[in-house]
Formats: C-alpha cells, sequence, structure tokens
C-alpha cells in the first residue's frame, strides 16, 4: 500500500468497506447494507507509520476531507468517493459470540 509518486512524494493508498446496519421491522432484526467502497490516501509520515502496521481486515477509523467523482466506464456513469488521511486509527475487533471476528463494518482492503 506504500508508494513514492515521480515527485518523490511518499503516499499509502487502501479501500474500507463501510456498511451500514438498519432495524427492519418486518424480519425484526437488524440487517446491513451491501458495502460501499471509499478509496483513502495518506501522505509523509503518516502513509508510512500506517503503511507498515496496518493488515487486510483490521478496522479502522479514518479523519480526513472527503471528495467525491463520476466517471463513466463503458457507457455507465459510476460515483467514486476518497478521503485525504489526516489521521488513522486502529479499532479493536468484536468477537461475536460464535467466537469469529466482527471486523467487516469498516475493513482496510
Amino acid at each position: 500500500i506504500f508508494h513514492t509518486h515521480q515527485t518523490k512524494e511518499e503516499f499509502a493508498a487502501f479501500s474500507i468497506a463501510v456498511s451500514r446496519d438498519y432495524y427492519d421491522k418486518e424480519a425484526k432484526a437488524y440487517k446491513s447494507t451491501d458495502p460501499a467502497w471509499v478509496e483513502v490516501v495518506a501522505f509523509g509520515g503518516l502513509a508510512k507509520a500506517k503503511a507498515k502496521n496496518l493488515v487486510k481486515g483490521q478496522r479502522v477509523s479514518v479523519q480526513g476531507e472527503l471528495t467525491s467523482s463520476t466517471k463513466e466506464i463503458g457507457g455507465k456513469k459510476y460515483s467514486f468517493m476518497k478521503v485525504t488521511a489526516k489521521q488513522i486509527d486502529v479499532l479493536a475487533t468484536h468477537e461475536k459470540s460464535d467466537g469469529s471476528d466482527s471486523s467487516d463494518a469498516s475493513e482496510a482492503a
């Protein structure tokens, strides 16, 4: 995830999955939406530090500037979101009652 741009600027880039939980009144249960993928880019010291310790599947909290764009690919318009990170924190994982990890809400990919 760590790169050096042609300008010699160091950066790290990865994607996170963001899903939302909601309560389904008919099913009387909480459900999750399909994840939306958000690209995260960090520069300089933050990029270097996080490139060393982030692992795919970790839950993270990202603070920074959110931008969106649209691109046409094959005649269809797609929306993209990107966060230029100012801070990235690794969150504690929560274990489900069956012992598995429930780190699917926000993942480093």
